[in-house]
């Protein structure tokens, strides 16, 4: 793989929080992230159970992983549950993309 991708989590503790809000404010906050620069995936998820609620994303490159953390999406995260998130952020040794038809079935 001639790429070098970077992968990286994201969470933020909301304990007690509505998964109904969290998936309102997730497809709220989607717009924001389409056409940042060398976002390759991201998706938002939620553990009701250790009250934590976060991203899964995968970056071109660590040039546009580091970018996101120095973003204002980020700072705008902290504003809104009052803390900084936990960040592991990881090398991607392989990347494996279904096909447009495998997906759903």
């Amino acid at each position: 793989m001639s790429e070098s991708y970077v992968a990286m989590t994201l969470y933020f503790r909301v304990a007690g929080t509505d998964a109904g809000e969290l998936r309102a404010l997730a497809e709220a906050r989607a717009e924001f992230y389409r056409d940042f620069p060398g976002l390759v995936l991201k998706a938002f998820v939620h553990d009701a159970e250790a009250g934590r609620y976060g991203s899964h994303y995968i970056w071109r490159d660590e040039a546009a992983a580091r970018a996101f953390r120095e973003s204002d999406l980020i700072a705008q995260m902290v504003r809104r549950f009052g803390h900084q998130p936990e960040i592991h952020q990881y090398q991607v040794l392989a990347l494996v993309q279904p096909q447009a038809s495998d997906i759903g079935s």
